[in-house]
């Protein structure tokens, strides 16, 4: 969406003292199994320079989404062949999420739904995200 130009609100400096998030933020998550993932975010990138997705490296194939595009990527790996979808759903300013999500709650509550993610799992969430503030600090692996 165009902004004008003297509209000093829009896409404000992440290190203004407006807004009160970090910049950056990075986890080497290493599961028990051996299987290493890597999350990365900053809030730097601005319009249309953003992107939200992830990447998944498999033996068969990687897959990349970009939220932002709302588009889907699978690269076979034992083929030439690539993949790409890109899914058009409404967009409530998080692709969509914060809308699954509300949908998904009002289920819970009248009984059509199961949760998706047990108390365990929010528990780990939980741990995982404390021990990702302590290793933060003193720059150290953190066991969860």
């Amino acid at each position: 969406m165009y902004q004008d130009s003297d509209d000093r609100t829009d896409h404000w400096c992440a290190f203004s003292r407006e807004i009160q998030n970090h910049d950056a933020g990075s986890a080497l998550i290493i599961y028990e199994n051996g299987i290493h993932a890597s999350y990365s975010q900053n809030f730097l990138s601005r319009r249309s320079a953003y992107r939200r997705g992830a990447t998944i490296v498999g033996y068969e194939a990687t897959l990349e989404f970009d939220l932002a595009p709302m588009e889907l990527r699978i690269i076979h790996h034992r083929s030439e062949k690539v993949e790409q979808l890109r899914v058009d759903i409404e967009d409530d300013g998080h692709a969509g999420g914060d809308l699954i999500l509300a949908e998904n709650f009002i289920d819970l509550i009248k009984g059509r739904a199961r949760p998706g993610a047990t108390l365990k799992d929010g528990l780990l969430s939980a741990a995982m995200c404390l021990a990702a503030r302590e290793s933060a600090r003193p720059k150290t692996f953190q066991a969860v």
